[in-house]
């Protein structure tokens, strides 16, 4: 079901707005709206498909679980786990502050989140895929609710400058190519693989329906 409504706005930039969405059966998602607009190989679209391509082909703990795609007449949604938590840098900082752990505990974390950030990249770079854009609010933190030191865990979450390695020169394309829907897309809906949300009816039925209240 392609139907979702959106809670609350939860980032957003020049690539595109980002909402925590609630699905029918009640499901909690992130979905990033690209608006690419009706006609022309802009680059909004482009980088659109790209993130879609990246991320459908990923599959790992660090790295933003991938849930769906649809496209309506003027944008590209991404459907993506809801990664709650802190960003990277939020998360450190608290941690220096952090008074239930000793600096040894402290020490073991940030090793820990070091490794973790290493292995996701490493897995980005082995599908043939440069993330480009590896800031601090692109890598999210979630830990225990009782203790932030517990159960710590990194995921990268933005795919939107994301660029294929060429295999053969193992360098970066300098572009995602030709602006076309990802792996056979048609004009509402594109089938990546059956992790995909199949969008019915007309064109722009899909559109997430706004809902509840919004918060900065």
């Amino acid at each position: 079901d392609a139907n979702y409504v959106a809670r609350r706005k939860i980032g957003g930039g020049k690539q595109g707005t980002v909402f925590e969405v609630e699905a029918s059966d009640g499901t909690r998602r992130a979905m990033k709206e690209t608006h690419v607009g009706t006609f022309g190989e802009d680059e909004h679209r482009i980088a659109a498909y790209a993130e879609v391509d990246a991320l459908s082909a990923m599959s790992h703990p660090n790295v933003v679980a991938f849930v769906g795609a649809y496209q309506t007449s003027a944008e590209v949604h991404l459907v993506m786990e809801l990664v709650d938590g802190t960003s990277l840098l939020e998360y450190l900082t608290m941690l220096n502050d952090y008074e239930d752990a000793n600096e040894d505990k402290k020490h073991e974390v940030r090793l820990d989140l070091m490794r973790q950030l290493a292995n996701a990249v490493a897995y980005v770079h082995a599908k043939d895929y440069v993330f480009r854009d590896l800031a601090l609010e692109n890598v999210m933190v979630r830990h225990a609710p009782d203790d932030a030191t517990a159960n710590v865990t990194l995921k990268i979450i933005d795919f939107g400058r994301v660029r294929k390695l060429r295999p053969e020169t193992g360098r970066a394309v300098r572009g995602p190519g030709p602006a076309r829907a990802p792996r056979g897309a048609r004009q509402v809906a594109w089938p990546l693989d059956q992790r995909l949300v199949a969008v019915q009816g007309p064109l722009g039925q899909a559109r997430p329906r706004r809902g509840g209240a919004e918060h900065g």
